[in-house]
């Protein structure tokens, strides 16, 4: 599956919500669309993680079936041998699956962390959302 372009450019949109010195009430809005198209860019890269998982297993599957055709094709010449013969022949499954393995896990840190920043930015919503609240009860009592 090919690399999906974000609709949204999750590091302007992250770099934008970094280089707040002090969240406002006037951020609010902002920060309630800025969580919308991170959540957005979130489950897209989620399906394509999804991809890449089973991309590594059904690698990481192939090359350990190969591997032990390989050792049974051997067998006469000693299990050792054949281990290393298998391993050989193998090579190409394992670099396959190291590639598949990598970008599997690498993505699965971005979408972590993508993940925190939009925890971060809920907390921040919820903040503002508490404080305007506050400022409203406050302006009906006067």
């Amino acid at each position: 599956m090919g690399q999906k372009k974000p609709i949204f450019d999750m590091k302007k949109i992250i770099d934008w919500y970094h280089g707040l010195t002090q969240v406002e009430p006037i951020h609010l809005h902002h920060l309630m669309i800025a969580r919308k198209n991170l959540s957005c860019i979130s489950y897209n890269m989620a399906t394509e993680l999804d991809q890449k998982c089973k991309d590594f297993y059904l690698s990481n599957g192939s090359r350990k079936i190969n591997t032990v055709k390989s050792e049974v094709k051997y067998l006469d010449e000693g299990i050792s041998k054949a281990k290393v013969i298998a391993e050989n022949e193998n090579t190409e499954l394992r670099e396959f699956e190291a590639v598949a393995e990598g970008e599997f896990r690498g993505s699965r840190i971005v979408l972590e962390q993508l993940n925190q920043v939009i925890q971060s930015m809920n907390q921040d919503i919820a903040y503002l959302r508490k404080e305007y609240e506050q400022e409203q009860a406050n302006n009906k009592v006067n």
